[in-house]
């Protein structure tokens, strides 16, 4: 675990650092992918700690507190602590959720809330008129030549809590780690190339989803024969 946080302190700082190579996507996307997958990965790390509720308090105190100091002057270094944090956080929220069936209806919601705060909701006003704030809310992924895209450490929170429900309701925790991760690449790509905010929860949830549709339903259909 300190082996990738130190990989990724180490990639984060570097990656703007690098000469510019005239704003090309590959490049672009050379030290951006790696980053997100990095951040990603530090949140996959931290499943082993799902049931461990002191490993929790402790990923999200480091976090918070490393995270915030760092933000203002130095956003990149800053962002791998915010990942240890969501996951932290997320793995927490995940141990109050009794039943996979209330994450599965859960992910369809948020993707439409999430939907529509990037499109005219709350994370709009937050990127358009307050960009100071998202600084401390979102993760600065740096890319080759000193550009800067950022994700939410909500959207890492969610990731913890998907990955923590495959985990502990039985879904296919392979592909789904592999889905959740392409979808934040996925939602990346998307953004550079449609040059438009893209919401990463919509593709998670469906990431989520997805690969474990049939599991999934099973699940829907005997909780709600419970119910009966």
């Amino acid at each position: 675990m300190l082996g990738l946080l130190a990989l990724a302190e180490a990639w984060f700082i570097a990656a703007p650092r690098l000469d510019d190579l005239g704003g090309s996507n590959l490049a672009f996307f050379a030290t951006t992918v790696p980053a997100m997958l990095l951040a990603t990965g530090l949140v996959i790390g931290c499943l082993p700690f799902r049931d461990d509720v002191a490993a929790q308090l402790g990923l999200i105190a480091v976090g918070a507190v490393a995270g915030a100091a760092l933000s203002s002057g130095a956003p990149e270094a800053a962002a791998p602590f915010k990942a240890l944090f969501a996951a932290g956080a997320g793995l927490a929220l995940a141990r109050l959720i009794p039943l996979g069936s209330i994450v599965y209806a859960l992910a369809i919601v948020v993707a439409i809330a999430d939907a529509v705060s990037v499109s005219v909701g709350p994370t709009h006003y937050l990127v358009t008129e307050e960009p100071g704030v998202v600084d401390y809310l979102a993760l600065s992924i740096p890319s080759w030549g000193g550009d800067i895209s950022q994700l939410g450490v909500s959207d890492l929170l969610f990731c913890a809590v998907y990955l923590s429900t495959a985990w502990r309701f039985g879904l296919r925790r392979t592909a789904t780690a592999i889905a959740i991760a392409a979808s934040l690449v996925a939602s990346l790509a998307i953004a550079i190339w449609s040059d438009v905010a893209i919401p990463a929860l919509p593709l998670m949830s469906l990431a989520l989803l997805a690969p474990n549709a049939d599991l999934v339903w099973a699940a829907l259909r005997e909780d709600l024969r419970k119910l009966e």
